[in-house]
């Protein structure tokens, strides 16, 4: 009786285990959708004006490379003086005429706090 008590206990605790994990990953699912949701509102105020706007906040691009409909501009974080891998990317789609006409968000959503919040003028 008692070995099949301490197995029960043991199966639960299993279970809990399991369904901690599996609410954890949702979780941070969810606030990573989110969170590239407001990264990339963030930008939606610079389509159709001058990419010079952008350079005004966050400074020169990173690179620079040429497109069938224009360029493509990125500007990215590297590693962090604490060592910490975690990386960012802007990539910013610029017409010929040197206006914004798309961008999208790579990395960790933390790593692209700090461009967002140039981007909002917290910086």
């Amino acid at each position: 009786m008692v070995d099949l008590r301490i197995r029960c206990q043991v199966d639960l605790v299993r279970v809990m285990k399991t369904k901690f994990l599996l609410l954890s990953v949702l979780a941070v699912s969810a606030g990573a959708c989110t969170h590239s949701d407001e990264l990339q509102g963030s930008t939606e105020r610079y389509r159709n004006e001058p990419v010079n706007e952008l350079m005004a906040r966050l400074g020169p691009a990173s690179n620079t490379s040429s497109a069938t409909d224009g360029s493509l501009w990125v500007w990215s974080t590297g590693e962090s003086l604490t060592g910490s891998s975690l990386t960012c990317a802007l990539r910013v789609r610029v017409a010929d005429d040197q206006r914004v006409t798309a961008t999208e968000w790579a990395g960790n959503a933390g790593a692209c706090q700090r461009l967002s919040q140039q981007l909002q003028g917290q910086y």
